[in-house]
């Protein structure tokens, strides 16, 4: 029987959706790589390089997980195009493309967005931009056909769903389509499109905005913010205690004292209520950051017009049209934050300045 190497990472589950729709009998062999168990020697017999999946077939060895949807598509004559040049070079190219390109840039990915040092920008920015890049490619290419190889199910639609699965993971929730019903139309939020369908499947709007690079929705202003009060509420009780001291200096009963007495006590009651204020944004950070990007009738989308001017853009989810917008320059990396609990957004123009701006369905108003 078939021994499978396999753990819950994507390129492991390619193999064994493979096997799971193919009905192939195997044998799970569960590998735990956190233990280090791909590098026992029994393990590296069946691949050198020390990494799942990996399978034996009758004592025949393969390994790397596109590897394996190859040599089982080819086994048993499942899951492959239609026979035909063309088709075969389909197949060969797209199995390559996701080998070489989208498998290794997510991977890096994942690992700089969630588990390398903050400090690493450029690692970041650079797999962040080519992972964007591969799934673009795919995006467009998947508009024109129903599977990566025409209208037939193959092993590369299971080599791209290891991965695809896992794209919002990779790249970021804030890239990942998102999905809303309004009054009986479905609506397709996507990084820079919206479209609009009726219940029965029939298309009402799509409407596409171009963007010098994808938003990144960030709670640093509002971490920042929590910061800031919380230093003036420091220096709000410094006050309150320095009064308090010249009111105990000053003699009974004089103007002195009693005018230290309630400087005191008023920087008191300002420095609890900066405490409270506070701790406020920083529940804000934590709490209503998933929360921002959009209402029931608009969501928000950054956009680059024919002048190059960026804007973010307040886009209707009942036709796509703009409906108002912030003017951002020419900052094609703004930080900003939309709240749709409190109607605003947060804009920072530049290191220490931090603007306002209060939306609503119609208008986006300078606050």
């Amino acid at each position: 029987m078939l021994k499978f190497y396999v753990n819950g990472a994507p390129n492991p589950m390619k193999v064994a959706l493979f096997l799971e729709e193919s009905g192939l009998p195997y044998e799970p062999v569960p590998v735990d790589t956190r233990k280090g168990e791909q590098f026992k020697p029994d393990f590296l017999k069946v691949n050198p390089n020390g990494k799942v999946p990996a399978i034996e077939d009758d004592g025949v060895p393969v390994f790397d997980s596109n590897a394996i949807l190859l040599y089982l598509a080819e086994k048993t004559g499942k899951f492959l195009p239609p026979a035909g040049p063309n088709n075969r070079a389909q197949l060969l190219s797209w199995l390559m493309f996701i080998a070489t390109g989208v498998g290794p840039y997510s991977g890096q990915a994942v690992h700089f967005k969630h588990f390398a040092p903050k400090d690493l920008e450029y690692a970041h920015n650079r797999y962040q931009y080519e992972g964007h890049r591969h799934y673009k490619i795919l995006d467009e290419h998947l508009a024109k056909s129903r599977y990566m190889i025409g209208d037939t199910y193959t092993i590369v639609d299971m080599a791209l769903w290891g991965w695809a699965r896992l794209a919002p993971f990779a790249l970021g929730d804030d890239h990942a389509r998102a999905l809303d019903l309004l009054d009986g139309t479905l609506v397709l939020m996507g990084q820079q499109t919206v479209a609009g369908f009726g219940l029965d499947g029939a298309m009402k709007f799509n409407v596409h905005y171009d963007s010098p690079r994808n938003p990144t929705w960030m709670r640093a202003l509002a971490w920042a913010e929590g910061v800031r009060v919380g230093m003036a509420a420091v220096s709000a009780g410094l006050y309150s205690a320095a009064f308090a001291d010249v009111a105990g200096d000053a003699a009974q009963g004089s103007a002195s004292r009693e005018m230290a007495t309630e400087l005191s006590r008023g920087f008191g009651a300002l420095s609890s209520g900066y405490q409270n204020l506070s701790g406020d944004y920083v529940r804000f950070a934590r709490q209503r950051y998933e929360a921002s990007a959009e209402s029931r009738d608009f969501f928000f989308m950054l956009v680059q017009h024919e002048d190059k001017r960026v804007a973010l853009a307040q886009i209707s989810k009942r036709d796509g049209r703009i409906l108002g917008e912030i003017d951002l320059a020419r900052d094609k990396e703004p930080v900003y934050q939309v709240d749709d609990v409190s109607s605003f957004v947060f804009y920072k123009p530049a290191d220490s300045v931090v603007a306002g701006y209060r939306f609503a369905p119609q208008r986006v108003a300078l606050h």
